[in-house]
């Protein structure tokens, strides 16, 4: 039997359900063959019925329909067959996501994520990754707004320095974000973090191979404080731990021996009212952690099961390359500009992910294994976010 191009699996919960109404109306999959995977039968063809084409010019009307659990190795093995690549929204994925994964290695299927859980990561590399490099498989985890932005906005200072014929030794991106909070599944999968995290996942290079580990600069913003290159009042980043990791990996696996060893941090930005409200919320979390209160909390004031932020949202990136550790001043300042909040940006750039590795549009020079987007597709993911509509990218400064 003939392969979809794309399986959402996880795809009734409720950023799987974003994924697969954006597949269901992107220009970019118009000529795709894709299905949705879940375990519910009923809520699957409730988003099935949901997602048929109105638009008669689309290869396929309807997404098929596979009923599947992913802690049961024969189902997610049947719909990994029916694939050429998986999206697995299925989280938290240090619970549901290896099945999935290891399905997606026998059966030759090329594989997208969309967790930011770190030690998830660390497990599957260790796992899958000489597997999935074997046979030229692509497995890109962290491809929703963990970690897409600083990844590819780390590749694009890196390239424009290298199209100046300068090399970038410092990286720094921040963050301004207007959203209206977070879904049930995020907030369980940081539980999950604290739950299941082991002494290898708190260094900050614990996603690089071995021989990437030492003598890196792992810059971290802990405090408000000014930041002179960014022109800007900066602060602690929440998804910094997970997003940090992700791009020194992407570094790690670059051909160019600078790049591996180049310095990567992120932070948040805005008013000094602002990065001071946020940094009060992010020690907040620490409740989250204490014994009694955790279960008080997830009870009275998480969302329901399905449930994400209300209303609309928009964020922008500001990325800054440096020539050296000390420099003051970047010689590289670049934009990303996105008009829709994260959640819906996670469905934009997991379904532009996948559909690059379908349609086979690797950077030059990558192979497989457990690899990630800014690293495997970052030209291509670039240019198709750009397309969808909702994503801009601009030099505000480059080498003369």
């Amino acid at each position: 039997m003939e392969r979809l191009d794309v399986i959402v699996h996880g795809s009734t919960g409720y950023t799987g359900q974003l994924v697969a109404r954006y597949l269901a109306t992107a220009k970019s999959s118009a000529q795709v063959t894709w299905g949705i995977s879940g375990r519910s039968k009923e809520r699957l063809e409730q988003l099935a019925v949901e997602c048929a084409a109105k638009d008669s010019s689309r290869k396929q009307q309807k997404p098929a329909i596979f009923v599947a659990d992913s802690l049961s190795a024969s189902d997610v093995e049947t719909v990994a067959k029916r694939a050429r690549v998986i999206i697995a929204c299925a989280g938290p994925f240090t619970k549901y996501g290896m099945p999935m994964a290891e399905a997606c290695i026998a059966a030759g299927t090329h594989y997208v994520d969309i967790t930011g859980e770190f030690p998830f990561v660390r497990e599957l590399a260790s796992k899958c990754h000489d597997a999935a490099k074997s046979k030229n498989l692509y497995f890109l985890p962290c491809s929703g707004f963990d970690s897409v932005p600083s990844d590819v906005m780390n590749a694009l200072v890196h390239n424009v320095g290298e199209s100046g014929m300068i090399t970038i030794r410092r990286v720094e991106c921040a963050f301004q974000i207007k959203a209206g909070g977070a879904s049930r599944g995020t907030l369980d999968s940081i539980l999950h973090i604290k739950n299941t995290m082991q002494k290898a996942d708190r260094s900050p290079v614990s996603l690089n191979a071995p021989e990437h580990r030492k003598g890196l600069l792992t810059p971290r913003v802990v405090f408000p404080g000014w930041n002179a290159g960014l022109g800007s009042w900066v602060g602690p980043f929440m998804m910094a731990a997970s997003n940090e990791r992700i791009v020194r990996r992407s570094n790690s696996l670059s051909a160019s021996a600078t790049r591996q060893q180049a310095a990567y941090s992120e932070m948040i930005r805005g008013s000094l009212a602002n990065i001071v409200v946020n940094f009060a919320v992010m020690c907040s979390l620490v409740l989250l952690f204490v014994p009694g209160l955790s279960g008080l909390i997830q009870r009275y004031l998480f969302p329901a099961a399905r449930q994400g932020p209300k209303g609309d949202g928009h964020f922008t990136v500001r990325a800054a390359g440096y020539v050296s550790d000390k420099a003051a001043q970047p010689a590289v300042l670049a934009r990303m500009a996105c008009d829709i909040e994260p959640y819906k940006f996670t469905a934009v750039s997991a379904a532009e992910s996948a559909l690059a590795l379908a349609a086979g549009e690797f950077d030059k020079g990558t192979t497989g294994g457990v690899v990630t987007a800014g690293y495997a597709v970052s030209e291509s993911l670039q240019r198709r976010l750009e397309q969808s509509g909702h994503v801009t990218f601009s030099i505000d400064r480059s080498p003369k």
